[in-house]
């Protein structure tokens, strides 16, 4: 037998162990050759393909993330696997295979994997990279879609990157192995285990750390988050560092003095090996619980600025094509019945239009900067209660009414506007004073260059404004909501061209649609860069514990066989595994969900918007796909188990 094939004849031998290791780093591949395919496309360094520039640009930093990454992730996996073969290369020690001759064996075997998975990871990306393309396309909205390439730079980075990769930590793996004495590699897997212990003064820093950690998030506002986010994360680190050392040993010995619930059925046996697994598996599990709060906390403020993007285009564009004229029968923009026309002429629907005389008025605006109040003057415009009532019920909105002395703003959407309790202004040469009955974001008229500020008044001092502005100084809104608006673009663009060109600007004239494909546009960016990186994380999180479970597999071996002895059947075995293994893998994603929702409270400050519902999707997700990864690790693992038990 030669060399090689042993390595190979040992790689199949521990293919249960290897599997998870082999698959997380095909993926890794696989993800890095579809964007580096990109990256090398000849259209995108041609400059073919519009905003391909920005994109490729996230792309490049996200190899290096995913390098940097693989290589702590793939360093750690193939220590936990050399681990659980020392015993294995004692006795080859044993039987007289010098150190030079175990170190080639150990060589051949990370190469045979290396080869395998660069080239299946490549393969796969070849194959899939169409329908990358394709996703692209549609992401970044271009009119034609990117044709298949298979960029012989993208192949040769890939191949060569993640084949230095390997051989660096095959190098540190045969320092390692080379200096451990033949009586270490044959005695490790039988010393015993430390009785795990904890100290009160540690479990203590763990909870002041979380706590004022915690505190602080909730206490953060827009002023002061950036001092204290680096505060804030050092604390909740430290205190999520104890809490998986040293509180998770303090709460075994807690549940085993609570006798009614330690000696309930198969709870002692649990609770007895978790004390040691979680003692064991402790910086695994802080480290999936930390990896998990980057990764939910990146994904839920990606989708809270997405959201965000999305609720200011609805509601701070309530209409598809919306103008103002300068004269309350003025047609010099467009007339209204041709828009209707040339709407009926493509084929579309509208779904409703609006029209309303606003008079021109200017307000006192305050904004707050570097925590003080600074008085602006912006031109507005004022509408009566009626017709803001009129439009409100029109979009879908509530309705306000107004007592003697009061009014209403509306303000550009998200601005940093502070909201006193009087507004003032001037208004056909005087100076008025309001109170403020309430405000919002979400404007009933087309918010189109200065007239983005409205002031809502009873309808009396609107009539007295009105009849003090003279017809041509007065501003006509007009709006117009085409049913599946989001394809109406060439609708829009033939109605923008019927524009006089002097008139044909933004100060005059807005469309959602525009916004819409230029959102869309970021958007497609964002979760290109996003999803990915996302999913690479989530499965190198849950390949850690996966690995852990399969190199303590023997030792869980011996405990369960014992336990058959003594009369426990299959059923409980199953129960006791399946409890140990959600544990593991749940109670990380819980701390790190914990950590993400205390993160979002000042991120909903800083946006003014109500970022844990956006938050709770992604966790939503997250937990989802962390079931299904526990479902299919705790049917592996018993599969294995239930192979070496007596039946």
């Amino acid at each position: 037998m030669t060399f090689r094939s042993l390595a190979l004849s040992n790689m199949r031998g521990n293919w249960r162990s290897y599997g998870a290791f082999f698959l997380s780093s095909v993926f890794s591949v696989f993800i890095f050759y579809l964007y580096a395919a990109f990256i090398y496309h000849p259209e995108v360094r041609n400059g073919q393909i519009a905003s391909a520039e920005n994109v490729s640009k996230m792309m490049i930093v996200c190899e290096y993330l995913i390098g940097v990454f693989s290589f702590f992730f793939i360093l750690y996996a193939n220590s936990a696997l050399l681990k659980t073969r020392k015993k294995e290369f004692g006795l080859l020690a044993l039987f007289g295979m010098t150190r030079w001759q175990l170190r080639r064996l150990i060589f051949y075997e990370n190469a045979a994997m290396a080869a395998v998975s660069a080239g299946v990871g490549i393969g796969l990306g070849i194959l899939f990279s169409k329908l990358f393309f394709m996703a692209l396309s549609v992401l970044l909205g271009t009119k034609a879609a990117i044709r298949f390439h298979v960029p012989p730079e993208a192949v040769w980075l890939t191949a060569s990157g993640f084949m230095l990769l390997f051989m660096a930590i095959t190098a540190l793996s045969l320092v390692r192995i080379g200096r451990t004495e033949i009586a270490g590699l044959l005695k490790e897997a039988r010393m015993p285990k430390p009785e795990p212990v904890f100290s009160g003064w540690l479990v203590a820093l763990a909870a002041v750390c979380l706590g004022s950690g915690y505190g602080l998030a909730v206490a953060a506002d827009e002023h002061t988050v950036g001092v204290l986010i680096l505060p804030v994360t050092g604390l909740v680190t430290i205190g999520t560092y104890f809490l998986f050392t040293q509180c998770s040993v303090a709460l075994i010995r807690f549940l085993q003095k609570r006798k009614r619930l330690y000696y309930d059925r198969t709870n002692m046996i649990v609770v007895s090996q978790l004390a040691y697994k979680l003692k064991d598996n402790a910086r695994i599990l802080f480290l999936n619980a930390i990896l998990g709060a980057v990764v939910l906390t990146a994904a839920s403020t990606v989708c809270v600025i997405l959201g965000m993007n999305r609720d200011s285009l609805l509601y701070g564009t309530p209409y598809t094509i919306g103008y103002y004229e300068v004269g309350e029968t003025s047609r010099l923009v467009a007339d209204p019945e041709m828009i209707r026309q040339m709407i009926g002429q493509d084929g579309r629907q509208l779904a409703y239009e609006a029209r309303a005389v606003a008079v021109p008025i200017h307000l006192n605006r305050y904004e707050l900067r570097n925590g003080e109040v600074i008085t602006l003057q912006s031109a507005a415009v004022a509408i009566s209660g009626t017709d803001y009532n009129r439009l409100a019920r029109t979009l879908g909105r509530e309705t306000i009414a107004l007592s003697q002395g009061e009014s209403y703003l509306i303000l550009p959407y998200y601005m940093n506007w502070y909201t006193p309790e009087r507004v003032t202004g001037t208004a056909d040469g005087r100076t008025f004073h309001y109170a403020v009955a309430g405000f919002s974001h979400r404007p009933v008229l087309p918010p189109i260059g200065p007239f983005t500020y409205t002031l809502v008044v009873r309808d009396e001092q609107y009539a007295q404004w009105l009849a003090a502005t003279p017809q041509h100084e007065r501003l006509a809104a007009y709006g117009f909501e085409i049913k599946d608006w989001k394809t109406a673009g060439e609708t829009v663009d033939k109605i923008r061209q019927s524009i006089p060109e002097q008139y044909r600007t933004k100060q005059t004239m807005t469309s959602r649609v525009d916004d819409y494909a230029q959102m869309r546009q970021q958007t497609g960016q964002a979760l290109l860069v996003g999803v990915f990186i996302c999913a690479v994380f989530f499965i190198a999180s849950g390949s850690l514990i996966y690995f852990k479970l399969f190199t303590e597999l023997q030792d869980d071996l011996a405990t369960f066989r014992a336990l058959t002895r003594i009369g426990m059947t299959i059923g409980e075995i199953r129960r006791i595994a399946a409890t140990q293994i959600g544990i593991q893998f749940l109670v990380p994603g819980l701390v790190g969900a914990v950590h993400t929702s205390f993160a979002m409270i000042p991120l909903g400050k800083i946006m003014h918007i109500d970022a844990l519902r956006y938050a709770a999707t992604i966790l939503l997700i997250y937990f989802t796909l962390q079931a299904i990864y526990f479902a299919v690790t705790s049917r592996n693992y018993m599969r294995s188990i239930r192979r070496k038990l007596p039946v």
